[in-house]
């Protein structure tokens, strides 16, 4: 099956502040996405090893499906705090 990105954004360098949409983005194996201020190169605190969630994805079909469940008519992109919506 092929997908097909429909936003892309990074999380801001405080919690709670919107989202950051990018055009693209460079991730890197066990650091995540480059650039993503609060998540890039996080480690855990009791192991000291990358995290195991650097890359966060949700389609739009599934975004359509908490607004209908909320009693929304859409929610926008990048308000589900997700990197990549599909």
């Amino acid at each position: 099956m092929i997908g097909r990105v429909a936003s892309l954004h990074l999380h801001p360098q405080k919690a709670g502040e919107p989202m950051l949409p990018v055009n693209y983005i460079a991730i890197e194996t066990n650091a995540g996405i480059v650039g993503n201020s609060r998540y890039w190169q996080r480690r855990s605190r009791s192991t000291g090893k990358p995290t195991n969630r650097q890359v966060s994805l949700i389609e739009r079909e599934q975004i359509a499906e908490h607004a209908n469940a909320l009693g929304l008519p859409t929610i926008e992109y990048g308000l589900v705090r997700s990197n990549i919506e599909t």
